[in-house]
């Protein structure tokens, strides 16, 4: 099952994120209450003696230091965190990362107690629950506000990646032509998606018809005059993934033409079919002229199914009645090499 790239880098930086609120949290507990936190080097102490087979301690702060147990204690906390987050987004659907909210987030951070209270604090010394620290309850109670916390930062830091895509991915805004011929061409729900009826309609009636979910955050947009009538037109690719829930995608180029006012938009598969290897998944698009230019991840041979090494250019022309291929290599020469 292949998930987007997006979806990881979107899973992970929220995951980062919300570490990191959670750890401001703790200073903030230590520096206006005395509450003292784990001390992250004892939890890199702790995972620099499992390869000795150590699993765990009557103490770990009486265990043999171990070099750079600080640095892979915060690397480790940061990285579980991330995976956290990670797992979170892969089971709530990328639909929350688009659309942000806060209980099912709050509920899974909650839920992550779990890890310390029956993993790492009886592996620590301190026993299931913090049951052999000095105040227990104490102790249960800081760890549920601390995942709590971490819930919230989930919630907080998704919010957050999707302002910074709305102002660095947001759809054309309102203008002329048939890109965007009045106020109805601003965005509205999901920062992702647009107001114009006629366009979130076509794309609708395309997943209906292939028995596809489409995720907005995907799309990527371009404004500019394709026809040469001198009004702008709209230019945007989409995913259309398996609604079984396998991931399998399907990339669509849509083209709106001012001169083709009323009729249905210009259509083009542009995902290479039935191939693994060359999979390839639009990651961006502008206008030149005529031609649409749609730079493209590609999947080359062995690549994991999260991560294309692989970059491609292509063009496309835009006639009246249809979008064209120009001739471009199937594979790109090497990995992160760029053609045309």
């Amino acid at each position: 099952m292949r998930i987007a790239a997006a979806v990881i880098l979107g899973g992970l930086a929220v995951g980062i994120g919300a570490s990191l609120v959670m750890d401001l949290w703790n200073l903030f507990l230590k520096r206006a209450f005395g509450v003292p936190s784990l001390d992250y080097c004892l939890l890199g102490r702790w995972l620099r003696h499992l390869p000795r087979g150590t699993w765990r301690h009557e103490s770990i702060a009486r265990a043999a230091q171990q070099s750079h147990e600080c640095a892979v204690g915060w690397i480790a906390h940061y990285t579980i965190g991330a995976a956290f987050a990670l797992g979170f987004v892969v089971m709530a659907s990328r639909d929350w990362l688009a659309r942000p909210t806060l209980l099912p987030a709050l509920l899974y951070g909650i839920g992550t107690v779990v890890f310390p209270f029956f993993v790492l604090q009886p592996s620590l010394g301190l026993g299931v629950a913090s049951s052999r620290a000095p105040q227990p309850a104490l102790a249960q109670l800081k760890s549920l506000a601390t995942h709590t916390v971490f819930g919230v930062g989930l919630y907080g830091c998704a919010v957050g990646l999707v302002a910074c895509g709305t102002r660095h991915h947001a759809p054309p805004p309102a203008g002329t032509g048939a890109a965007a011929s009045d106020s109805s061409r601003a965005t509205a729900g999901p920062w992702c998606e647009l107001a114009d009826t006629g366009v979130e309609a076509a794309v609708a009636a395309l997943a209906s018809q292939r028995d596809g979910d489409e995720y907005c955050e995907e799309r990527h947009y371009a404004v500019d005059d394709i026809d040469a009538d001198s009004s702008d037109d709209l230019a945007l690719t989409f995913n259309l993934e398996d609604a079984s829930g396998s991931n399998d995608a399907e990339s669509y180029l849509m083209a709106f033409l001012s001169g083709r006012e009323g009729r249905a938009p210009l259509l083009l598969r542009i995902d290479n079919v039935g191939d693994d290897d060359g999979a390839r998944y639009p990651t961006d698009l502008s206008i030149d002229g005529q031609y649409v230019v749609v730079d493209f991840s590609v999947y080359l041979p062995g690549d994991p199914d999260c991560c294309p090494s692989g970059t491609s250019t292509v063009r496309f022309l835009v006639t009246g009645e249809r979008i064209v291929e120009q001739a471009a290599p199937r594979h790109p020469p090497r990995s992160g090499a760029r053609s045309l």
